[in-house]
């Protein structure tokens, strides 16, 4: 007995089999840093169920998440930076500087420094060793000038200024500015009087290259009236021409369909000048914070293939509204001048939301998983309807909104003129419980339709839900030739006499 209790508390590393051994929760952190590091690993690849399954269970439950992983990169890269610059001086060769920018699926500009240097190996002889120095986040222009700046700033905080010998990099347009800022600043630190960026290197190696979402950040970035995501659209829409009784537009609208258009225009221009320039979000957001406006402190895009992506864009230029008057006419990192927006700008924009939020509302109610239903539909067109028809025949918006919205109407009565390709639509109000015939007649339906739904809704009951009836069995019991016997026969005898 006290053998085999011995047994049970053995383990397979007492035994001698080699394995994970010992788990220590604490240090599951540090290895996930080093191992999403070392192999730029994204840090959502620890949370993958796939990733997970392979993961011992005492892993899985100390798995830290992306925001820790970050953070734990940062603190381990603040700890190492002593033993970076220690190693780099023990160096005797050559170092060329690697530079690459990039911009990180969250929008910012991210400028990476690595550090070359030939290594010595045991039989291949030598080899070329990769050592990053460190990633700063861009908040300028991508110019040479400020470039060839943090460059330095990072050569000189380790202690490497006098050793460059060139740097190794893919092309770009402001090269040339960067090589002559870098000359300046490092030439008399060579030690064998060699120019840092001379044009032999770049036999060595390639010309940098600053991928930035924009070309050029202190310009207006908005040459084109439409941002890229609206160009080249060729669906099928409706115009002014499709349409019977248009209102007659006058130059003494408050706007019209030209000047619409150019409204939109403008207000994407704004947005696609946030996104692409760091520096104009900056100072946005600040003049946001001094006017008081409500957050988010940003414009939404307009994409085509975003749901009521229009919508919340207006709702945003709304929010932000006197921030952008004053921040339009920043001669750094406001707008071009003909983008700049006025009061009528924002009327249309407000005139707009008006018209658009119902569409926003009821795609948000069909968007819910397991919650629209087929009778809605027509319920909701029924709604769209109403509310653009009473645009139209009200005196609330100018002549170039109600036709817009007799645009919309037409194509709202295009999609409901397909709901009388299939009965399903009908059938749905008439047996939902809350709806039956009552809808129809709320709805001012036709008697002729009202009757065409029920008619419907009877035929498909009958054809394919009503219970086929039960046959009777046929009988087949035999009758006894027998004479009956027995008292209870006799009293049957005596009572039928």
């Amino acid at each position: 007995m006290k053998q085999s209790k011995s047994n049970k508390n053995q383990t397979l590393v007492g035994l001698g089999i080699k394995g994970t051994g010992d788990i220590n929760p604490q240090e599951v952190n540090q290895l996930c840093a080093i191992w999403c590091a070392e192999a730029a690993r994204p840090f959502s690849a620890l949370i993958e169920a796939s990733h997970k399954a392979l993961l011992h269970r005492t892993i899985r439950r100390a798995l830290p998440g992306r925001q820790t992983i970050s953070s734990d990169i940062h603190m381990l890269y603040s700890a190492v930076q002593k033993n970076y610059k220690t190693v780099l001086e023990t160096q005797t060769g050559a170092l060329y500087l690697g530079v690459d920018a990039w911009q990180s699926p969250n929008g910012f500009d991210i400028l990476g420094t690595v550090v070359y240097q030939l290594a010595e190996a045991n039989s291949v002889g030598s080899r070329l060793e990769a050592i990053p120095l460190d990633f700063i986040r861009l908040s300028q222009s991508h110019t040479g000038e400020y470039l060839a700046h943090l460059v330095s700033l990072v050569v000189e905080k380790f202690g490497i200024q006098d050793r460059i010998c060139g740097i190794v990099s893919d092309n770009t347009s402001n090269n040339k500015v960067m090589k002559s800022k870098a000359k300046n600043d490092t030439r008399s630190m060579a030690p064998d009087g060699s120019e840092d960026l001379s044009s032999e290197d770049e036999d060595a190696g390639q010309q940098i290259v600053f991928k930035s979402s924009s070309d050029s950040e202190d310009g207006d970035g908005t040459n084109d009236w439409l941002a890229p995501e609206e160009d080249d659209d060729e669906t099928e829409s409706l115009t002014l021409d499709d349409i019977e009784n248009a209102s007659n537009e006058d130059e003494s609208d408050a706007y019209t369909t030209s000047g619409c258009k150019e409204t939109l225009a403008k207000f994407r221009a704004i947005a696609k000048k946030l996104r692409y320039s760091p520096n104009s979000k900056a100072e946005f957001r600040k003049v946001c914070h001094k006017k008081g406006c409500r957050t988010p402190h940003t414009i939404e895009r307009d994409v085509r293939t975003q749901w009521n992506s229009m919508n919340a864009q207006l709702i945003s230029i709304i929010r932000c509204e006197e921030a952008i008057l004053e921040w339009q006419r920043h001669k750094q990192h406001g707008v071009n001048r003909k983008y700049y927006v006025d009061q009528s700008d924002f009327n249309l924009a407000h005139h707009l939301t008006e018209v658009l939020n119902p569409f926003y509302e009821i795609t948000l109610q069909i968007l819910i998983y397991g919650s629209a239903c087929l009778s809605e539909i027509v319920i909701f067109i029924n709604q769209i309807t109403k509310h653009l028809s009473t645009a139209i025949s009200g005196t609330k918006y100018p002549p170039a909104l109600c036709n817009a919205c007799r645009v919309g109407l037409e194509l709202t009565n295009k999609y409901y003129s397909l709901t009388d390709t299939s009965p399903l639509y009908r059938i749905a109000i008439v047996l939902h419980p809350s709806f039956c015939d009552e809808y129809f007649k709320l709805a001012n339906w036709e008697p002729e339709w009202i009757s065409e739904a029920i008619h419907l809704t009877r035929d498909m009951w009958i054809s394919t839900y009503k219970p086929k009836p039960i046959e009777p069995r046929a009988s087949s019991a035999v009758v006894s030739k027998r004479p009956k016997t027995g008292m209870l026969a006799g009293l049957g005898g005596a009572a039928a006499a």
